[in-house]
């Protein structure tokens, strides 16, 4: 049975007795959710995508919103309709979506001089319309991160349509998925300034024996389901002043108990014996160099194993790429791409990642 928007948000509404405005509801972010409410009142949202019917995005997914309904302060009355275009022409765009405009601007009581339109395509709305509530002042790093990090989220993430297409080219060759939980991430080498963009994140998946991992390998490129893969971390990565975390350090057989007063593994895991150990790295940068501005994306995977009577993997993990017949080769995954730098002062409230073109170069890769 094929069901449209108004028969979904119907049978949620049946289902968990969802008092909320229907014609609300489907225009709002690609997702069926009950209305919040705080004491018998509305919550206002700060952001509230809007979507057109020929908006290409399945419900559940995430995709480019066709308008921002924004109120950063959530207060009645302070709303703004943000549109994105892509033509080169706005007022072409403007009379060619006037009937689609109007009535969302009656739905949400947004007034016509409270309608801004910005080019480009978003799947958020840029950091510049998000106020922060305090009054407190967005640092330019901040602002770069949120942009950035989301950007990466849409791409990588194994959760979104995208990211589980790209993991699933990962997956097949055996290569740990990437991962944007902050135990993942490096919090001590990265950089969000407008003169350098540095990303880092890693991801680390272990098997009992060889025989467990080569049969996995069989069973991923020949198309077949295979055994469920931890993606797990290295603790203190990427910390300056403890070195004491080597990628094989999981496969290392060497318990040494729990901690005296909270009773955590001392090692910082459980500790069964793994023989093979398979590290990701996944790497982006953007920098000034002289005139251009360049992002490079690089991707550095591991192997090690070790027999089951060795007690930790000699000489640590060896860098390879698994290819698509299986085959380990060593070497590493690079691309880059170089870009005129922006003709613009980027100092107060201007970031280098709010600029389409640098956004754009960024999506190209």
């Amino acid at each position: 049975m094929e069901f449209n928007k108004k028969k979904l948000v119907s049978i949620i509404k049946e289902v968990n007795e969802i008092q909320s405005d229907v014609d609300e509801m489907a225009i709002r972010k690609k997702e069926v959710q009950a209305q919040r409410t705080k004491a018998g009142e509305k919550i206002i949202p700060r952001v509230l995508n809007v979507w057109k019917d020929d908006n290409p995005t399945q419900v559940g997914q995430e995709g480019h919103p066709d308008a921002f309904v924004i109120n950063p302060t959530q207060t009645p009355g302070d709303q703004i309709l943000l549109v994105p275009y892509e033509c080169e022409d706005l007022s072409q765009f403007i009379e060619q979506n006037r009937e689609w405009l109007e009535s969302i601007g009656a739905l949400y009581e947004v007034e016509n001089e409270k309608f801004e339109y910005c080019k480009g395509k978003y799947a958020f709305p840029p950091s510049k319309y998000r106020k922060p509530v305090s009054g407190k002042k967005i640092s330019p790093e901040t602002k770069n991160k949120s942009i950035f990090l989301e950007m990466v989220r849409l791409e990588f993430d194994k959760n979104t349509p995208k990211g589980s297409e790209f993991d699933s080219v990962l997956s097949k060759l055996s290569i740990p998925s990437i991962v944007l939980d902050k135990k993942h991430l490096d919090n001590y080498g990265d950089s969000w300034d407008n003169q350098k963009i540095e990303f880092r994140t890693h991801t680390i998946n272990t098997y009992e024996s060889a025989q467990s991992f080569l049969n996995n390998v069989i069973k991923r490129i020949a198309g077949r389901e295979s055994d469920p893969t931890k993606d797990d971390y290295l603790a203190r990565q990427y910390n300056p002043i403890y070195r004491n975390w080597e990628a094989e350090r999981k496969s290392t057989k060497m318990y040494k108990g729990e901690t005296p007063k909270y009773k955590l593994n001392v090692q910082g895991y459980v500790e069964p014996n793994l023989d093979v150990s398979l590290k990701m790295e996944f790497i982006i940068k953007g920098e000034k160099i002289g005139g251009s501005w360049n992002w490079s994306i690089s991707m550095i995977n591991k192997f090690g194993r070790k027999s089951p009577d060795e007690y930790f993997i000699k000489k640590g993990l060896k860098d390879y790429t698994l290819r698509d017949n299986g085959y380990l080769d060593e070497g590493k995954l690079f691309v880059n791409k170089e870009i005129p730098y922006p003709n613009k002062d980027f100092s107060g409230d201007n970031v280098i990642m709010e600029d389409i073109s640098i956004v754009s170069s960024l999506e190209e890769i």
